[in-house]
């Protein structure tokens, strides 16, 4: 019986299973603002942060306005399946490149297996893959008009994970399986350093800061935790119709964002 769903956990992780810090992140390849998160975190910040502090995982999410950063989500797929060592060499030679390998500039000619071919040779050669196997793991299986690809169900099975935790923009991160907008796509490895080591110090020294002031906990007694006032404000103010000018300074009229917002403010 054919399975719907992965035969493995998804995501390449860097860093230690049971690291305290997990860090999720989901990119395209085909995204600048991916390529700037993604190689800044991977070349200059994790490999710096003491062992067994955090965990990094890697999701592939391509966009669908963005079809060559598919194609190379597959190959990276394929350079993992063939040999898992040589993936994050892999994974950051596109992101370095992707002005010679995924933007549109020089990708809108060509067909899927060039596009196929154009990868797995850049990759080969950066990280020392096997591009034949690389080929093979993306080639046409021919089983039915519409077969794919080996590594097809397993993008498929990334994309759905992606909309699954409600993933839009690229880069998309989570911190402990919570959504951080507060991370920068533009940040420098100086700023995630102080965000870590923030992160590591509140944990050393009890976690979360404890509610101020008395009364019986409710926010609008002047009691409760940060938390508490999210859920109070933020579950009050989504059953409310939210006007783009009441939002017009703190992002677009959406719920999902109101309450985002709203959480924002009481936890700060």
């Amino acid at each position: 019986m054919p399975t719907i769903t992965p035969i493995r956990q998804l995501g390449h992780r860097i860093g230690a299973a049971d690291a305290p810090l997990k860090l999720e992140a989901w990119y395209d390849f085909a995204c600048p603002f991916s390529a700037k998160s993604f190689l800044t975190l991977t070349r200059e910040v994790l490999p710096s942060r003491p062992a067994g502090t955090v965990q990094f995982l890697h999701y592939q999410y391509p966009q669908p306005w963005h079809a060559p950063g598919a194609y190379a989500a597959e190959v990276s797929l394929a350079v993992e399946e063939v040999d898992p060592s040589k993936y994050l060499a892999a994974c950051q030679h596109i992101f370095e490149n992707q002005k010679d390998l995924v933007f549109d500039c020089t990708s809108y000619s060509l067909t899927r297996t060039q596009m196929y071919e154009k990868l797995a040779t850049a990759v080969a050669g950066a990280s020392g893959v096997d591009a034949a196997a690389v080929l093979q793991k993306v080639a046409y299986l021919g089983t039915s008009p519409n077969a794919g690809n080996q590594v097809g169900q397993l993008l498929k099975w990334y994309v759905k994970h992606g909309r699954k935790n409600g993933i839009h923009v690229t880069p998309t991160v989570y911190v402990n399986g919570i959504e951080e907008p507060s991370i920068s796509s533009g940040w420098t490895a100086q700023q995630w350093t102080e965000y870590f080591d923030e992160k590591e110090k509140k944990r050393d020294g009890g976690g979360l800061a404890k509610p101020q002031g008395g009364g019986s906990g409710r926010p609008d007694q002047g009691g409760g935790s940060g938390l508490e006032a999210c859920f109070g404000i933020g579950l009050a103010f989504t059953l409310l119709d939210c006007s783009a000018a009441a939002l017009q300074a703190d992002g677009p009229c959406c719920h999902r964002g109101a309450l985002r917002y709203w959480c924002r403010s009481a936890i700060s």
